[in-house]
């Protein structure tokens, strides 16, 4: 059953420990779907934490995907450390936040 895009779907772990590995050769296959499934939960969740207009939303969703990428964030997932969604939610909750902040307070904050 494919949850509804408003709901932070289930990930498995396994695509999740392969995402550390960018020589992995589904590496870039995860990491395609990872997002497409995540991107439009992630969009609608800063809208409801965040009073903003749509494309404002959409802009800051497609900052924090581009965020976590740069940083590598996904080398550090493991299940010992809790949920994927809550890490994500956390980590969503905090960027959204820190777009308020001047730029080297966000650092700061994320």
């Amino acid at each position: 059953m494919t949850p509804e895009p408003r709901e932070f779907p289930e990930t498995h772990w396994s695509q999740l420990l392969e995402l550390r590995n960018p020589a992995h050769p589904r590496h870039a296959e995860h990491l395609d779907v990872l997002v497409q499934q995540y991107w439009k939960p992630a969009y609608l969740y800063v809208r409801a934490i965040r009073a903003m207009s749509a494309e404002d939303a959409e802009d800051l969703t497609q900052q924090f995907f581009a965020m976590l990428l740069a940083r590598r964030a996904f080398d550090k997932l493991s299940p010992d450390r809790g949920s994927f969604r809550g890490f994500l939610k956390t980590a969503l909750r905090r960027f959204a936040v820190s777009a308020d902040m001047s730029p080297a307070l966000r650092q700061e904050v994320v």
